[in-house]
């Protein structure tokens, strides 16, 4: 008797749910698979005073018309960072993050996805390398 009454109450909260029509899942990791190269002293100049800047990309999974879903996704965030110091063509003690966002509307059975994404996040120090 017991377990009927838990299945019929697990049943009622599915139902509840799924009935509210809109359920989301965020998701922070972070990424591994890029390690900038390191920088002998001496072959920069440090920019901005030795204050961070900072980058980003959103890439849309669902929509890939405007996306390039390739390793140019860190480019992108590199060259969004180094805009914020003009001059600068590198960036030194580089940090990573990446966000994964997954949201879907659930009409009973039936999962419609609204938004699959991940932005890659992007901190490190502008400098300028010497010829």
């Amino acid at each position: 008797m017991k377990t009927t009454t838990i299945a019929a109450v697990a049943a009622v909260a599915f139902t509840l749910v799924c009935a509210t029509g809109c359920t989301s899942t965020n998701i922070t990791q972070m990424p591994g698979g890029w390690t900038p190269k390191p920088m002998a002293p001496g072959s920069y100049t440090v920019l901005n005073g030795g204050k961070p800047v900072s980058g980003s990309v959103k890439v849309d999974l669902l929509d890939k018309s405007n996306n390039d879903l390739t390793s140019s996704t860190m480019r992108k965030a590199v060259d969004s960072a180094l805009a914020q110091c003009p001059g600068a063509d590198a960036l030194i003690d580089v940090t990573q993050d990446m966000r994964t966002t997954q949201k879907a509307l659930m009409l009973g059975p039936i999962v419609i996805p609204k938004e699959n994404s991940y932005t890659v996040f992007l901190t490190g120090i502008p400098v300028k390398t010497k010829e």
